[in-house]
């Protein structure tokens, strides 16, 4: 029933909105074909399908994004199908107790994952973009998001990454965003930045 629904609000919207929703993780799929579809009356579908149209197409100068827990799922996923490190891989794939594991939605698409390991008041990120997503000007926005939450959620004083040497071209865009390149040894550097919490 539910992906009937889903299949037939896909059709009701404008093509460059059903694009859209047609690449929205499924629980937000389900959740806007049950709101147009709670009421029988045409006329309210219609209003609502509008609505959505008109937001939807607003995420293109507005876009929002939000942090939500990684299911094993979608971790196993992001670990055979995102082109990752090895050692992303074996973080998604075999968390440490104290590891917690993010999907960033952006739009209502699964847009980046991030891992946070918590080590003696230092927050131990890895994150990657989708690749689908990647080199599109929108890394900025997206780490700044993961950062955000990570103010408001976590306590720690700074957050590191540990770059491998397949992921040394993104030095330069991490020290843009306040990173540090702080050691490198055998390729591998590590990038610090304090976390300054407002």
């Amino acid at each position: 029933m539910t992906d009937e629904r889903v299949q037939q609000l896909s059709a009701r919207f404008p093509k460059d909105v059903s694009e859209h929703y047609q690449q929205m993780i499924p629980a937000y799929q389900k959740g806007y074909a049950d709101y147009v579809f709670q009421t029988d009356q045409e006329a309210t579908q219609n209003r609502r399908i509008k609505q959505l149209t008109k937001t939807f197409r607003g995420y293109a100068t507005k876009p929002y994004h939000y942090l939500q827990p990684l299911s094993a799922e979608d971790a196993l996923q992001v670990a055979t199908s995102w082109r990752l490190s090895p050692e992303k891989q074996d973080s998604l794939l075999n968390p440490k107790p104290n590891q917690h594991s993010f999907q960033v939605i952006k739009n209502g698409l699964f847009f980046a994952y991030c891992c946070v390991e918590e080590q003696n008041g230092t927050l131990v990120l890895a994150f990657a973009i989708a690749p689908q997503y990647r080199d599109n000007g929108h890394g900025r926005a997206c780490y700044q998001a993961i950062e955000d939450y990570l103010k408001t959620s976590l306590t720690a004083n700074r957050i590191s990454l540990n770059l491998s040497p397949e992921e040394a071209d993104n030095i330069s865009f991490l020290e843009s965003l306040g990173f540090q390149n702080v050691s490198n040894q055998d390729g591998y550097h590590l990038m610090t930045k304090p976390l300054v919490k407002e």
